[in-house]
């Protein structure tokens, strides 16, 4: 076992309903206990040079434990020396000046939820006008590494083209898009995504030739050649806040949209302590449920995925597909659509270039 991610689900409240979040939610939080246990048994697995996450809900809910918890790597991997990252997923409304200085200090990549201008639409009311004012003081911290998330709907895909250039004009130049996956997308939303993506696309292309840089990353060339193949529990793992492990906090989410115990899933390690009673035997059996999500074994209910022209671009997370279809591996149809025009566009943007 080395992993090069590992992620604290610090807990599973928030301060926002967001109308297209899937996420279940409860008062859960996760002990400080618990978690400095599992950097003492899994320290020795962290690779050479790896990131520690910290997810929710909202993670800055547990901002004094993410405080402690960075605090208690540092002095463990004194004599260590390992290159260790830090990274939140957060809604931005907790960040103040003290939270700043802190991520300033300590190199935190924040991936900042905001949907420009689709923020008020399907998320908390009236949350723009501040969440923008935060985003402009992340950018006045040269130790923090920004980007941006911003999801759309069948009801906000016009404010795509938009949101995009709101964000290039505030300086954003790692801007992540993410669409519904439990939204119904019928042919006239997909027309509006394919019209604002064709939008999008001329606005990079002018941002890439004038940079060399991409600041979209649905436009950005895949990293490896070849078919999406999701490395949950390969190289990265995740504590949740009642004390289970799993390959991804993904699929810790996925389990908790069921009517079950969400430690029953096949996707879970086991409870931390039963996992460190005998770690080899609790690792190869939980990693039977992950082997095989790969894009080639994925499908729709109109066809496989390893039929598909778009195979070779195309990445769906496993679990976000069974947001919407309960099944891991299965597709729903709008979300398919979806990805087949993701991998179009980013076509036509590089191929646009090299005639250039």
């Amino acid at each position: 076992m080395e992993f090069s991610g590992f992620t604290f689900i610090l807990t599973t409240d928030c301060n926002f309903r967001c109308g297209y979040c899937y996420q279940k939610r409860s008062g859960s939080y996760l002990s400080i206990g618990d978690a400095k246990e599992t950097i003492d048994f899994f320290f020795p697995f962290l690779a050479q040079d790896c990131t520690v996450n910290f997810y929710g809900g909202e993670p800055l809910l547990a901002y004094e434990q993410i405080r402690d918890l960075v605090a208690y790597i540092e002095a463990k991997n004194k004599q260590e020396g390992k290159t260790i990252r830090y990274s939140i997923t957060t809604n931005g409304s907790l960040i103040d000046r003290e939270v700043l200085r802190f991520f300033d200090r300590k190199k935190f990549s924040v991936l900042f939820s905001f949907d420009g201008t689709a923020q008020n639409l399907a998320r908390e009311p009236e949350s723009f006008v501040v969440l923008l004012h935060t985003l402009r003081q992340c950018r006045e911290f040269s130790g923090i590494d920004l980007a941006t998330n911003s999801v759309f709907t069948p009801e906000t895909i016009g404010c795509l083209s938009d949101s995009v250039s709101l964000l290039l004009d505030e300086g954003i130049t790692a801007i992540q898009l993410s669409y519904s996956s439990h939204s119904p997308w019928d042919e006239a939303a997909l027309s509006g995504l394919e019209q604002e993506l064709v939008s999008v696309r001329k606005t990079v292309k002018d941002f890439y030739r004038s940079t060399g840089t991409v600041p979209v990353s649905n436009f950005v060339k895949p990293r490896h050649k070849g078919l999406f193949r999701c490395s949950a529990g390969e190289d990265r793992m995740a504590l949740s806040p009642e004390g289970y492990l799993w390959g991804c906090c993904f699929f810790y989410d996925l389990a908790r949209r069921g009517s079950y115990p969400c430690e029953t899933s096949e996707y879970c390690f086991g409870s931390l302590r039963s996992f460190m009673r005998n770690p080899e035997e609790a690792y190869s059996m939980g990693m039977g449920a992950y082997r095989n999500l790969r894009m080639d074994y994925f499908f729709t209910k109109k066809r496989f995925c390893q039929i598909c022209e778009h195979l070779d671009g195309c990445v769906v997370c496993p679990a976000e597909a069974a947001y919407a279809s309960s099944i891991v591996g299965m597709i729903p149809e709008g979300l398919c659509r979806v990805r087949e025009i993701i991998c179009r566009e980013r076509r036509r943007f590089w191929e646009d270039e090299r005639e250039a």
